[in-house]
């Protein structure tokens, strides 16, 4: 096995790009700044030329681009390669300010694989790592050190986001805290740093209902177990969940623990990780941290997680963001089938028959939503209070233009690339400061790309 980058020695004091400053340490800025570089990596990948027949590790030998924060290595051009540097300093900013600017164990360069497309991917850190690839376009692995590998091709922008969100999160935590951090907290961080959008900032409807579910039913776990399990347990307890509840239980958890409520002084949590990035060990650290000292404080503590996730409200724009990306991906089901809706009430039934889930499987930013529950179906839920006779908030649909005829192409020669989406539009203006609506595009120049979906301010 080959590393991607040559060992070099780098200062043992955190890695940092300047912080900018204002609200939220200055996230509230840093959003769309992301978003806008990656749509550069979205637009570079559509127009990179056809592959050559070189291998992409050989094909990209001398195609590198070093960032402050990482050395980046990709078969985009120079322009879209510094944009994705920009992408992963600016992310791994926010990630290091989050955390209390921990102290990195590794003396390694960061590396970060720059794809454009996923067979490349895949078979890179087959050949060049000897590890099974990753069963999405972002991902963090340690094959030999610390490494991200990314890749936009056929990605919706906001899985893309989110993707390098939790990729870069993951190398952050292994990098100044080795594999010493109980996976339910490293799952939670993931998620929280997903969603770390001024925007929409919290959990939406779908991960507060799964734990408050699980509170009513019994089914969660206390909190001494929770964090006590090792990382095979873990892996395995989600393997064998047929739904998302561990993960949203430790995202929740992971709220809890930086929401300063009770008894939870601030700056507890990143002092808990910063014991662990000096060697403590996690339950150690826990402990004394959050002043453990008996089964009668686990129990207070696990006592008033539950009163916080029982009471804990969804964030509008977050529920109106997941319920559209649920939306989206319902869309491209029934056109894939060759069922394309006519309406938005024929959109629903035809989820709610096929009893359709988004995601199928929990991943950092992104909570299961059902069409089993007819809340699905709105932007956002009514108060609680809200008379029955007021208007009930609800999506705007827009039929899918019809297509412009277009000449036919000679024998043997490739067919132009659609130009308008066969698919629905759907949009929320409720209220209209958070107005979202579903954009279709596609990231391939190919005639045979599919359509994904992105989330843009309603008109």
């Amino acid at each position: 096995m080959t590393p991607v980058f040559r060992m070099q020695s780098i200062p043992s004091q955190p890695i940092r790009v300047s912080a900018p400053s204002g609200p939220r340490h200055g996230w509230a800025r840093w959003v769309p700044r992301l978003a806008a570089v990656l749509a550069c990596c979205v637009h570079g990948a559509a127009q990179a030329p056809p592959r050559a027949q070189l291998p992409w590790w050989d094909r990209t030998s001398t195609s590198t681009h070093a960032g402050a924060t990482h050395l980046l290595r990709g078969d985009l051009s120079a322009a879209d390669l510094a944009a994705s540097a920009r992408a992963v300093d600016l992310q791994w900013q926010q990630v290091d300010v989050l955390l209390g600017s921990l102290r990195p164990r590794s003396r390694t360069v960061q590396q970060v694989l720059v794809f454009a497309a996923f067979d490349d991917l895949a078979d890179t850190v087959r050949t060049q790592f000897a590890i099974d690839p990753p069963g999405h376009a972002f991902a963090f692995f340690s094959p030999l050190g610390q490494g991200v590998a990314i890749c936009t091709e056929d990605v919706p922008p906001p899985q893309a986001i989110r993707g390098l969100a939790a990729a870069l999160t993951a190398e952050y935590v292994r990098l100044c805290c080795g594999g010493d951090v109980p996976p339910a907290i490293e799952c939670g961080l993931l998620d929280l740093v997903a969603r770390a959008d001024p925007r929409a900032s919290g959990a939406g409807a779908a991960a507060i209902a799964a734990v408050q579910r699980a509170i009513v039913d019994k089914s969660a776990l206390p909190l001494s177990e929770l964090l006590a399990m090792e990382r095979k347990e873990w892996d395995e307890a989600c393997a064998a969940s047929s739904g998302s509840e561990l993960q949203e239980q430790a995202a929740s958890l992971v709220r809890f623990l930086l929401s300063g409520k009770g008894p939870l002084k601030a700056g507890a949590f990143a002092q808990f990780m910063r014991e662990i990035s000096y060697g403590a060990t996690a339950w150690t650290a826990f402990a004394r941290v959050y002043g453990i000292t008996s089964k009668q404080d686990w129990n207070e503590l696990d006592k008033r997680w539950r009163e916080f996730a029982q009471k804990e409200q969804p964030n509008a724009a977050e529920t109106l963001r997941e319920r559209l990306a649920f939306l989206a991906e319902g869309s491209l089901m029934l056109e894939r089938e060759g069922a394309p809706p006519n309406s938005f009430a024929e959109l629903s039934q035809s989820l709610v028959d096929r009893s359709f889930v988004y995601p199928k499987r929990w991943r950092p930013g992104f909570s299961s939503v059902r069409a089993a529950d007819a809340s699905s179906f709105r932007p956002v839920d009514p108060p609680s209070r809200q008379s029955a006779s007021a208007k009930q908030p609800s999506f705007a649909w827009t039929a899918p233009a019809q297509p412009a005829s277009a000449p036919t192409a000679p024998a043997g020669a490739p067919q132009a690339a659609a130009t308008s989406p066969p698919i629905a539009t759907i949009s929320s203006s409720d209220p209209p400061r958070r107005g979202l609506q579903i954009r279709w595009l596609k990231t391939r120049a190919q005639p045979e790309a599919p359509w994904v979906w992105d989330l843009t301010p309603a008109k």
